[in-house]
């Protein structure tokens, strides 16, 4: 069996789960800690959004639990493996407890990629400061 590539980061963030749920979901927030396409418009994420860097990558929000759950499943359309071949996703965890909100995020699995070690090499880096980013900006929001 195959050795598992996942990558996994969490942080505590002093703001309730509906102010970090904001900057999970509202493009204005997004920006801030994701380089997003130049196309993406300003609506907030919703069941079926989608999230596309042409020719590299496409993210479709495919769980979705205001305040408690996100999921974006990964195309790679330059990858030569059929996407059922794969299966790659970012997973945002929320818990609120008094008030602070522990943020769980898990990215992968890379393991059946081309140049696994890469993803996932790049998504440890990724994922640490995307958290630093995400809790700055919750814990500003007024």
């Amino acid at each position: 069996m195959q050795q598992k590539l996942i990558v996994t980061d969490q942080i505590k963030i002093t703001a309730p789960a509906e102010k970090v749920w904001e900057v999970l979901t509202n493009p204005f927030y997004m920006r801030q800690w994701e380089e997003m396409p130049e196309n993406f418009g300003d609506a907030h994420l919703q069941p079926g959004s989608i999230i596309e860097w042409e020719g590299f990558s496409r993210l479709t929000v495919t769980d979705f639990e205001p305040g408690k759950k996100l999921v974006l499943d990964v195309y790679l359309p330059t990858v030569e493996l059929a996407p059922a071949a794969y299966d790659v996703s970012y997973l945002f965890e929320l818990d609120e407890k008094d008030g602070s909100t522990q943020l769980n995020l898990t990215i992968g699995d890379f393991a059946p990629l081309p140049n696994a070690q890469g993803y996932y090499d790049m998504s440890v880096t990724f994922a640490a400061n995307v958290t630093q980013k995400i809790k700055s900006l919750a814990e500003a929001i007024v």
